[in-house]
């Protein structure tokens, strides 16, 4: 099955659009307990009321989706080394520091949500 993403609005990041797909997406999956729907519910509420910004949400939702990092430079339109000034206002922001600040960041925005679990609720 394939999916495809329609942006009407104009304003609407490439973050807000994945997440509004997938919830679209989950809203039709025939699983009883209804955990894709609530996981992406829980990470866009979270993104939504982090102190990111709008490129830094997006960010974040593509590398918790589990992009490689020159796959989301791509569909950012950016230099990977602007993913990397991103990474690094995101880090300061949240106070992170070391290799595991990725993994730090993702326990700390979104504590109930993996990216192994979404990625397993979206391949059930």
């Amino acid at each position: 099955m394939s999916t495809v993403i329609v942006v009407r609005d104009t304003t609407a990041t490439l973050a807000d659009a994945l997440a509004e797909a997938v919830t679209r997406l989950a809203d039709q999956h025939t699983r009883d307990d209804n955990a894709l729907l609530t996981a992406w519910q829980s990470v866009k509420a979270a993104l939504n009321q982090s102190a990111l910004t709008n490129r830094q949400r997006e960010l974040v939702l593509l590398d918790l989706m589990g992009l490689r990092r020159s796959q989301i430079a791509e569909m950012m339109h950016v230099t990977p080394a602007t993913l990397t000034t991103y990474w690094k206002a995101i880090y300061q922001r949240y106070d992170l520091h070391g290799i595991d600040a990725r993994a730090a960041l993702h326990r700390r925005l979104f504590p109930q949500v993996t990216a192994r679990s979404l990625l397993n609720l979206l391949s059930d």
